[in-house]
């Protein structure tokens, strides 16, 4: 599975997500082949680009909780988008805080709970509401693994559904006619605006927006006036931070450019920075979402190619995999034997993978 912007798709490519309709059916499912209809669609619809599958891609399994997520994500974000443009508009919360709460009901109260988190189609009109409730749903998750309170829970997630909504408030004229990179940017500093809207809606819990504005100043490494005052940083804010990038990186990018990272890899960014990335945070994210699955193409850091054939549930970094080029079975979980050898990425085209000999 890789993505395709909508600039480069051609009739015939096969849809390796199913898409909905406004009420959350089906109306183009998994495996489906590119055609003037779903073209059109796509083109009504702003998609910035789509996940498709190669010619000779066997379809990966998918269960009906996996579907039912998808639809969950795909209409509650909605709800989420609706909300946000009310806030916008009356700098008033309306629904916000039963959207946290379902939330919370749904992904927040089983530590066991790990979930199948894949990147879903957007477009310009619905990019940042689909973040920030997909962040939302990471940090729920990710909250209750670490055993936070309900309270703390409750603004972490709150905080999670409000964190980009600065860029909710940039006029779409601003944006119009510049340069992908210029777009990005312009977003980027659309968060002062949104942090005076954060204060205006908690007068009387300023917990929301610190756990907000702490994240943002760890993501883009401004310094802090003290060591101590970095030592400081909450637990929301360290959640957040972790669930953003995360959301972020394995996404598709705001101007439908940037192939998506995997979330491997994203997962071996985030540990490369500990100074940025709260370790305990990174693994509580990484006992919450299936980053690796059997069947999957992988790369090690060796140069070698392999795919997966089992997960080790207590390493799921370090599974079971076969190299294609000497079809050796490799336990990655015997760290012992193995220290050295890790996986880097995955392999998102077939014509990438070796042949089995």
């Amino acid at each position: 599975m890789h993505f395709v912007k909508s600039g480069n798709l051609k009739n015939g490519m096969r849809l390796a997500k199913c898409l909905f309709d406004k009420k959350g059916a089906i109306i183009f499912d998994r495996d489906y082949k590119l055609d003037d209809r779903l073209m059109d669609f796509i083109k009504t619809n702003g998609i910035l680009g789509i996940f498709v599958l190669d010619p000779t891609e066997p379809l990966p399994p998918q269960s009906d909780d996996d579907v039912e997520f998808e639809r969950t994500k795909y209409l509650k974000a909605r709800d989420l988008g609706e909300e946000i443009k009310e806030i916008v508009a009356t700098h008033r919360l309306h629904k916000l805080d039963k959207i946290a709460d379902d939330i919370i009901e749904r992904f927040g109260t089983n530590p066991r709970m790990r979930i199948d988190f894949s990147p879903d189609a957007r477009s310009k009109d619905n990019f940042v509401y689909k973040h920030l409730f997909s962040t939302g749903i990471l940090a729920a998750l990710m909250c209750t693994k670490m055993g936070v309170s309900y309270e703390e829970k409750k603004e972490t997630v709150t905080a999670c559904l409000l964190h980009d909504i600065g860029k909710a408030n940039v006029p779409d004229f601003l944006l119009e006619g510049e340069t992908p990179e210029e777009q990005i940017r312009i977003l980027d500093n659309s968060q002062d605006m949104g942090f005076e809207l954060l204060d205006t809606l908690f007068p009387d819990n300023p917990e929301i927006r610190k756990i907000c504005a702490q994240s943002y100043r760890v993501l883009t490494n401004h310094k802090f006036k003290r060591e101590q005052d970095k030592e400081k940083v909450r637990l929301g804010a360290r959640i957040l931070s972790v669930a953003d990038t995360f959301e972020t990186m394995t996404a598709m990018s705001i101007t439908g450019e940037m192939e998506p990272n995997s979330q491997i890899y994203t997962i071996n960014h985030m540990l490369s920075y500990p100074d940025v990335f709260n370790k305990k945070a990174v693994e509580v994210l990484i006992d919450s979402v299936t980053v690796l699955k059997p069947g999957m193409s992988v790369l090690l850091n060796n140069g070698f190619k392999a795919f997966v054939t089992s997960i080790n549930p207590a390493t799921p970094l370090y599974p079971v995999v076969v190299e294609y080029s000497t079809n050796q079975m490799l336990d990655l979980g015997n760290r012992s034997l193995y220290y050295n050898l890790e996986i880097v990425d995955t392999i998102k085209k077939l014509d990438n993978r070796y042949s089995m000999r």
